[in-house]
């Protein structure tokens, strides 16, 4: 029993779960494929932080960009659902507010990180901050989706 345990341990340390598009990419509804979509991005930001403090900068580099797959996704499926942003209702708040706080996640993980590891990260902020102005734009009727 106890050298089950173990083994089922190792196993787990040393193939980290990792979450991915699937399920997302398979929701026909475009609002719950957008939530998804941001729950992905929020995991997947949970792995780059362990890929990093396990020394796997590939393992991040995937991560990071998995997360920026992930809020392309999100955008892209309350684009579709048709429903006006300013009028839509609380999913496209809640989007924007995810959003906003992976922002923030990302500003904390570069802490983390030395100079010429930035890049990337900086690319995948940049993109994440652009998908939320132009969601908080639609929402407050800056633009027009249509």
């Amino acid at each position: 029993m106890r050298r089950t345990l173990i083994l089922l341990l190792l196993a787990v340390a040393v193939c980290p779960a990792r979450a991915d598009l699937g399920p997302a990419k398979a929701e026909s509804n475009k609002e719950k494929r957008s939530r998804l979509a941001l729950e992905n991005a929020d995991k997947q930001m949970d792995a780059a932080d362990k890929e990093y403090e396990a020394g796997n900068w590939s393992g991040v580099l995937a991560a990071l960009e998995e997360t920026s797959a992930s809020v392309d996704l999100a955008l892209d499926s309350l684009k579709q659902s048709g429903k006006n942003p300013r009028r839509g209702g609380k999913q496209f708040k809640n989007a924007e507010i995810r959003m906003r706080a992976l922002v923030r996640r990302i500003d904390s993980f570069r802490l983390k990180l030395s100079g010429d590891q930035l890049g990337p990260l900086d690319k995948v902020r940049d993109h994440v901050q652009r998908a939320h102005d132009e969601l908080l734009d639609a929402i407050l009727g800056r633009v027009s989706w249509k």
